[in-house]
């Protein structure tokens, strides 16, 4: 299932994912989390750890997987692939686990993809293919 859901502090992202729990999704794309570059990153991925925490609660308590997708650009989470792996290390990823998109690691990396790739690989459960 493709979502917008990064967090498990709305409401109605909660009752989406017990609605796609109900009707057997085992997986879901998250939303992405984006930094403000007008502020240190490693305060902000600090910020994010709790958000990510609580959420991975609830996909525990759902037996729901969810998935965040690396992409592109100055100002989103897993551009660089590092922060991925800081963000997800400390969870199961049975519960949060990354979906690598060769095609944005290569836009964002070029040659050092291959790199990038290897930084967050304990989290994968998935890889996306898109044209670029």
């Amino acid at each position: 299932m493709a979502s917008g859901i990064n967090n498990a502090d709305d409401k109605l992202n909660v009752q989406q994912l017990r609605v796609a729990a109900k009707l057997g999704v085992k997986r879901y794309r998250m939303g992405y989390y984006k930094y403000d570059l007008k502020r240190p990153v490693a305060k902000q991925l600090d910020e994010f750890r709790p958000i990510l925490k609580n959420l991975v609660a609830l996909n525990k308590e759902l037996g729901i997987q969810a998935i965040y997708q690396n992409h592109s650009g100055s100002n989103y989470v897993g551009a660089p692939m590092w922060d991925l792996h800081e963000l997800f290390k400390a969870h199961d990823p049975t519960h949060v686990s990354v979906g690598f998109d060769l095609s944005h690691a290569k836009a964002e990396a070029m040659r050092s993809w291959p790199l990038q790739c290897e930084s967050a690989a304990p989290a994968y459960r998935c890889v996306v293919c898109e044209e670029f």
